[in-house]
């Protein structure tokens, strides 16, 4: 077989040139010219790109191709095959069942007839995109190599698996929009602690895994040191339990499985020594785990320079920070997760809407009536892009219109969505708190006014029960903390309460239990 010869002078031909050298195939161990294909299709198409195998006439690299928002483009699993002889065929099949997973990307790149047919008779339809000779040839040489891999793409993907709006999970890759101050923040201040609190569902998770994945992007020395660690799953949530489990999160040996809290500080010293540099802790769910005793060590470790804290947390980490007297409000700045801008938000939605080949006719309207119901949240706009997206794709339709968020809004699904922070209220002095809030207008307003809002509607409050119930609302989602003062957190929110009538049978029916309670 002929293969193709190694050296750098690849690097100096033309496309054509190179894919024709490619056709030929090559040797494992003289492929010079397989890694400047690889640097050729990350210039055109992606943002990074890193060559996991090479073998005799087959290349498996990773490439994030996030500037194309359809699912799993951040994530690509790419192979590319030449040349005439595929005795590599088992490779090829052990390599197809470790990466064809669910909701994964995966491009088949034959660089020749022979391996085209190939490819055809291994990879099941609609399972991965496969690109012809004369097709990678017209992307990399392509003014617009983006729009001709899109087109491609949807050409051979089933649409539906393509839209990448995500409203179940913490939102990784290119579908991460906006919170550059914040990113800012983490990445520029790392001799600072901070804590992320807030409400569920408002991208605290999310923050935090994009903060740890630019690091590794950028190949920054720091994501050796940095540990990302749910507090959720640990089991153990004494103070020497979540001693261990944060240790042998950095450490695997037997040394971390016996570790004590007492022993913490030491061991944070060892590895910053180790490191260089304090050992970074992105510790998510803290409410999980969150009391004095347990959180100590690292607190006394953080104030030691040995490690620093990035907590992500609800309501109790948020009830700690805004206590003077909490060691950790002197210790770790408080970081809110505001509203994306309006061009984030625009971006959120409309780019992977016309990666997916919607077309937006009238998008000021469009965008002004989601703006509108979502406040720009970022949950709330992808909750809005995946309906439109499943509602187009039911009609059969390629264009998107200001009916089809009418459409949206007005769903059972969507009331249900947005109302459900309220439904799932128990209290009935904070069910008449809330439905006085949804009741003025969206206005701010600070603790004396709601304090005087409620009394009239016959609930008498004292400052502090006003502020903590006003606390507790905010990480429910109802509410939000606006320089010392609160609103209503979001306009869908009193949009549906006021299209459904909810408020005056919702205002009796909380009176009536608190009248019941406090008979009791």
């Amino acid at each position: 077989m002929n293969q193709a010869t190694s050296g750098s002078v690849y690097k100096e031909q033309t496309i054509g040139a190179l894919l024709g050298h490619l056709e030929k195939g090559w040797r494992a161990g003289h492929a010079d010219v397989v890694r400047d294909f690889v640097t050729r299709w990350r210039q055109k198409v992606a943002v990074s790109a890193e060559i996991a195998g090479i073998d005799d006439n087959l290349l498996y690299f990773t490439a994030d191709m996030g500037d194309i928002r359809l699912n799993g483009t951040d994530d690509a699993h790419c192979l590319v095959l030449s040349g005439t002889d595929f005795s590599t065929s088992s490779s090829f099949a052990e390599l197809w069942h470790k990466i064809n997973g669910a909701g994964r990307m995966i491009f088949v790149l034959a660089l020749s007839h022979e391996s085209l047919q190939f490819a055809l008779s291994q990879v099941p339809k609609d399972r991965a995109v496969v690109l012809a000779p004369d097709m990678v040839a017209a992307i990399l040489e392509s003014e617009v190599p983006l729009e001709d891999l899109k087109r491609r793409i949807r050409g051979q993907l089933p649409i539906r698996r393509l839209v990448p709006f995500n409203i179940k999970n913490a939102v990784y890759g290119h579908m991460f929009s906006g919170r550059s101050r914040l990113l800012s923040r983490l990445r520029n201040e790392d001799d600072v602690s901070f804590a992320l609190a807030g409400p569920g569902r408002i991208g605290k998770t999310s923050l935090l895994r994009r903060y740890h994945r630019l690091l590794v992007r950028e190949r920054d020395p720091r994501m050796h040191c940095t540990f990302v660690i749910d507090c959720s799953t640990c089991m153990d949530r004494t103070a020497d339990g979540f001693a261990r489990f944060v240790a042998l999160k950095i450490d695997s040996s037997h040394g971390s499985a016996n570790l004590t809290a007492d022993r913490l500080g030491n061991f944070f010293r060892y590895w910053r020594s180790h490191f260089n540099r304090p050992v970074a802790l992105l510790l998510d769910e803290v409410d999980e785990i969150f009391h004095p005793s347990i959180l100590k060590g690292v607190s006394l470790a953080a104030k030691d320079q040995l490690c620093r804290l990035i907590l992500a947390g609800k309501g109790v980490l948020l009830r700690s920070m805004l206590d003077r007297d909490s060691p950790l409000a002197c210790r770790i700045d408080l970081l809110q997760m505001e509203p994306l801008r309006q061009e984030e938000a625009t971006k959120l939605l409309v780019e992977p809407m016309r990666d997916l080949g919607f077309e937006i006719p009238e998008s000021q309207k469009v965008l002004s009536g989601i703006r509108e119901l979502s406040g720009n949240l970022p949950h709330s706009v992808q909750y809005f892009g995946s309906r439109l997206a499943d509602l187009l794709l039911t009609e059969e339709s390629s264009r998107l219109f200001p009916r089809h968020v009418e459409q949206v809004r007005d769903s059972l699904e969507a009331t249900s969505y947005f109302m459900s922070p309220f439904h799932d209220l128990t209290d009935p002095k904070e069910r008449i708190l809330a439905l006085a809030m949804l009741s003025s207008n969206g206005e701010r307003m600070h603790l004396p006014k709601i304090r005087e809002l409620v009394q009239g509607m016959g609930l008498a409050l004292e400052q502090q029960q006003v502020w903590d119930m006003c606390l507790g609302l905010t990480i429910s989602n109802i509410l939000a903390l606006d320089n010392g003062a609160f609103r209503v957190a979001n306009h869908g929110l009193s949009y549906y309460t006021s299209q459904t009538g909810f408020i005056d049978g919702a205002l009796r029916d909380a009176r009536a239990a608190l009248s019941k309670s406090q008979e009791k």
